[in-house]
């Protein structure tokens, strides 16, 4: 009897470091999407109110009522102004890292500038 052995496979290594661009379009992709979904739950909103003034059944109204007010809650958690909030946390980064103007120091440069000045 002969054993065939398996050979494991070869791992596959990834690089998981992420651009500010890309976090940043991630970032405004998910803003747009919010605005969309608050658009309608807002016109939900407006169906149900609708509904509920013309339901006669007291049961469904009240099942109605109850889905109004998810709904609103919905709607309140999701900030109208949040990409001006989030422009304002990270405009000076963004726009650092847009016009290329991030400034690398080497340590090593420092160091011996920092010696020659002191040697004087």
């Amino acid at each position: 009897m002969s054993s065939i052995k398996d050979k494991p496979l070869k791992k596959i290594v990834c690089d998981k470091r992420v651009t500010i661009d890309s976090i940043h379009l991630n970032k405004i992709n998910n803003i747009k999407q919010n605005i969309t979904n608050k658009n309608d739950l807002q016109s939900q909103i407006e169906d149900l109110k609708i509904k509920i003034k013309n339901e006669k059944d007291i049961n469904e109204k009240i099942k109605l009522d109850n889905e109004l007010l998810h709904l609103k809650n919905k709607n309140d958690k999701i900030k109208s102004d949040e990409h001006i909030e989030y422009y304002l946390d990270n405009g000076l980064i963004l726009s650092d890292y847009y016009e290329g103007s991030f400034n690398f120091v080497d340590d090593n440069n420092t160091k011996n500038n920092d010696n020659k000045t002191k040697k004087i």
